[in-house]
């Protein structure tokens, strides 16, 4: 059976930010949550129905070819493939493949990074 300490009616969203600073029993208190006996099914369920499960949000998964392609699209990445294509439109072939290893590179290790 669950005692509720007073009418009030609860504001979790406030409680998430608060609750790790505050004793345990002013958590329940506020909650209104007897400690021994928690809250009856039925709590419960009108709980459950009206604030959502009590789950972290999840993010959407994203694959692997996307993570490479936003590797690549941003703006330095481009500037450094067009300096590579200059450098090797004007014969400079040793920029152009220092260059494009360094890109070669990065996009590897971001895309690792990004993996994990």
């Amino acid at each position: 059976m669950v005692h509720f300490a007073s009418p009030q009616p609860m504001r979790p969203a406030r409680l998430i930010r608060e609750a790790y600073a505050v004793p345990a029993e002013a958590v329940l208190r506020q909650l209104q949550v007897d400690f021994a006996s928690g809250v009856t099914e039925d709590e419960a369920v009108l709980r459950l129905a009206q604030y959502g499960p009590n789950a972290l949000a999840t993010r959407p998964q994203v694959s692997a070819l996307r993570i490479l392609i936003n590797q690549v699209k941003g703006p330095v990445v481009l500037l450094l493939g067009g300096a590579a294509a200059l450098a090797g439109a004007f014969g400079d072939w040793t920029e152009a493949v220092a260059i494009l290893l360094v890109l070669g590179i990065n996009t590897l290790i971001g895309f690792v990074e990004a993996l994990r």
